[in-house]
């Protein structure tokens, strides 16, 4: 194995690329401790931008690319931005003081899941601002299959509701 390119920039990824990195249409998308999340074009390993996401820093960060959308969470919010820049369009924080675990998009909802307490969320996407969808608790949350199975599971409770509420 060979090394094609590495960031070593202290301003771009030190002191620690701390998400999994996400790669969208040939540019590499990580976030650092610090709170920045940093675009690399995959071939060069050339910087293509770098912003603060995140004022608390970017520990236990993620992120996932969608449709023209990132996200990127840490702890305390999901943000949603233009991967093109990466100029922030929305936050969500309302995370009834949990960390958040992943993030992932589907079935035009970002998907994602809370430790202490242990909550899963699905937000709708839509420009300009988030709209919950759901929020269930149901203790800890430790991987990306059982935040599905939760959401799945709220889902189900959501739909069972509103058929009693059509009644």
């Amino acid at each position: 194995i060979t090394r094609d390119w590495e960031i070593n920039d202290t301003a771009v990824v030190r002191p620690d690329v701390i998400s999994q990195p996400v790669i969208v249409n040939n540019t590499v998308y990580v976030v650092g401790s610090s709170g920045n999340v940093t675009a690399v074009d995959a071939a060069t390993g050339s910087v293509v931008w770098t912003e603060r996401m995140f004022a608390d820093g970017g520990n236990d960060a993620y992120l996932a690319v969608h449709n023209g959308t990132g996200y990127a969470a840490n702890r305390s919010e999901v943000a949603a931005f233009d991967p093109r820049d990466g100029s922030v369009d929305r936050r969500y924080d309302d995370l009834a003081e949990g960390y958040v675990t992943d993030v992932t998009v589907a079935d035009g909802r970002v998907l994602f899941g809370t430790r202490n307490p242990g909550v899963a969320y699905a937000l709708a996407q839509f420009v300009g601002a988030f709209s919950t969808a759901f929020s269930y608790l149901s203790g800890p949350i430790s991987s990306q299959l059982e935040q599905a199975d939760r959401i799945d599971e709220a889902l189900s409770v959501q739909r069972t509701i509103a058929r009693w509420l059509a009644i």
